[in-house]
């Protein structure tokens, strides 16, 4: 069979993978004894037709302090990576200093 006339409902996608991925394309075209490209788009497929693994709650059912805690519980975690994103742009400008002034000196050992 010749492969349909590329269109703009069809278009040929490469996928670079390694480790697990790789692993699970590779299983997939050994069980399925199809080309690594078709276990790929299987996998592609069926990852975006599969149902959500969380269901929605009514949150008119849940008491109104549980709600709370898990908001200031989110607003925390917000604090927490703010803070931790701001460490490290101050360790990504100190090593940048560190690297610039290491770049600029002189050779060990020259007088």
């Amino acid at each position: 069979m010749a492969n349909p006339k590329p269109g703009p409902d069809f278009r040929n996608v490469g996928v670079c993978a390694r480790g697990e991925l790789l692993e699970a394309i590779t299983a997939r075209a050994a069980l399925r004894q199809c080309s690594l490209g078709a276990a790929a788009r299987s996998l592609i497929e069926e990852a975006i037709t599969a149902p959500a693994a969380t269901a929605l709650v009514d949150l008119s059912s849940v008491p109104t302090a549980d709600l709370l805690d898990e908001v200031a519980s989110r607003l925390a975690a917000i604090v927490d990576h703010e803070a931790a994103l701001a460490r490290a742009e101050a360790a990504e400008a100190r090593l940048a200093t560190i690297m610039g002034a290491l770049a600029g000196a002189p050779p060990r050992g020259a007088a």
